[in-house]
């Protein structure tokens, strides 16, 4: 899996969700229209593959409470499955709002893509002002904010998706990311070693933190900066 974090944000997922699953056993469940609950209580003792395809239907399916179950396949040794579940994530998120706020949210996406951030912002703010509560909104308002060289309104947006959502990594690293735009180096080696806690694999964020801890006298783990709000 190719590592997303790099020294951006990370916007969206890199692969389809689809990889890695057994297209048959897919099709199977998707076409049972088993609830979301039992797809989860699949992922225990399944075989493999049933596996792998209970992570895919359950990233259709799902819903914000079984956010942290898939969060957890993220620390799995087969990293097939490791990267289902993180696709999966990505799809409960992206559809954390209404039918029309998920749709806004696809467009505000597609314009950061642009870069066209301007609009996006815009059209992130309108989106927020009638579903405050939808953490990815938070999120692609903090990306649009860094992108815009705006890293202090960034890293209050990004805050508030962490708040909403506390296993949404992407926006825990993008808050690093921000703190180190500032020159806030403490708050970002905080971040970037809360993101890998929830998610070991990324192997860039890694890398920085280990140059910050150097930077910083690797004492990061012992510090505490306000700044961060965590």
């Amino acid at each position: 899996m190719p590592d997303q974090a790099g020294s951006g944000p990370i916007r969206e997922p890199a692969h389809a969700a689809a990889n890695g699953a057994d297209p048959a056993i897919l099709e199977r469940l998707l076409r049972a229209q088993s609830p979301a609950d039992v797809l989860a209580e699949v992922l225990g003792g399944s075989p493999a593959e049933v596996q792998r395809a209970a992570v895919v239907a359950l990233g259709w399916k799902g819903v914000a409470a079984h956010g942290s179950l898939l969060r957890g396949l993220l620390h799995h040794p087969e990293t097939d499955l490791a990267d289902l579940a993180e696709d999966s994530l990505w799809r409960i998120w992206l559809r954390g709002g209404s039918a029309r706020g998920n749709a806004d949210l696809a467009r505000a996406i597609d314009l950061i893509g642009t870069d066209r951030c301007h609009e996006a912002l815009a059209a992130l703010d309108s989106l927020l002002a009638t579903e405050p509560a939808f953490a990815e909104a938070h999120h692609q308002r903090g990306i649009a904010l860094f992108m815009l060289d705006r890293p202090a309104d960034a890293a209050l947006a990004l805050k508030r998706a962490v708040e909403l959502n506390p296993d949404h990594f992407p926006a825990m690293v993008s808050l690093g990311h921000a703190a180190m735009q500032q020159g806030e180096l403490r708050s970002a080696l905080l971040c970037y070693q809360r993101a890998l806690e929830l998610n070991p694999r990324l192997t860039a964020v890694r890398e920085m933190a280990q140059k910050l801890e150097l930077m910083i006298g690797g004492n990061g783990n012992m510090l505490a900066d306000r700044s961060v709000g965590l």
